[in-house]
């Protein structure tokens, strides 16, 4: 079977490095993910302007991408997501997200020699997860059975929706933020050892 990835807090601590760049940029702390875009310069200097910050959104969304750049090639996730598509075939994404990542991941997997086929995001397609058509999307544009697919996230509740369609899902507690467990297949982190576990088991 062929691994398919949530982006935010599965690939990496999204949580961690939006706060951490707003610490850097604002002196800010605690802000939580899901109260701006940091994608979208105008969001951000709107909602950091209320916080009494005075920000250049352009700027922020520079230094987030570059602090997600440098924790993905330091912690060895484009290593990891190139060798999962060398032996498992090409991997994809499925994001509640902005359409700004999926240029941003479409150009990093593109720099670091990543296959992938269907990165699907659901500013894209007009809904969120758990709903079953955002999963669906991504089979359309991959044009094979949902068994062919595991779906790694680490929100049990919105990630499993990829059930609904008949993907497998594996709950990835590595950066999980959002309190949920699930009692099914699940792993502690991603490694290659632990994504081929699943490919090979469910």
């Amino acid at each position: 079977k062929i691994p398919v990835f949530d982006i935010g807090d599965t690939l990496f601590p999204t949580v961690r490095l939006y706060r951490r760049t707003v610490r850097q940029n604002t002196g800010l702390q605690g802000e939580e993910i899901g109260n701006f875009n940091i994608f979208d310069p105008d969001s951000s200097e709107r909602y950091l302007g209320q916080k009494g910050a005075d920000i250049d959104g352009e700027t922020l969304r520079e230094d987030y991408v570059r602090n997600v750049k440098r924790y993905m090639k330091k912690n060895g996730r484009f290593r990891l997501l190139r060798e999962s598509s060398r032996r498992f075939g090409p991997i994809g994404l499925i994001s509640d997200n902005w359409s700004y990542a999926k240029k941003l991941y479409t150009d990093m997997f593109r720099e670091h020699s990543i296959e992938h086929q269907g990165i699907v995001i659901s500013e894209n397609v007009g809904t969120e997860k758990p709903d079953e058509k955002i999963f669906r999307e991504f089979l359309e544009r991959r044009e094979e059975d949902a068994d062919r697919f595991v779906y790694f996230g680490n929100h049990a509740e919105r990630d499993s929706g990829a059930k609904k369609v008949g993907m497998e899902f594996v709950f990835t507690r590595e950066y999980s933020n959002f309190g949920t467990s699930h009692e099914g297949n699940r792993i502690e982190s991603l490694n290659l050892e632990s994504i081929e576990k699943k490919v090979r088991e469910v």
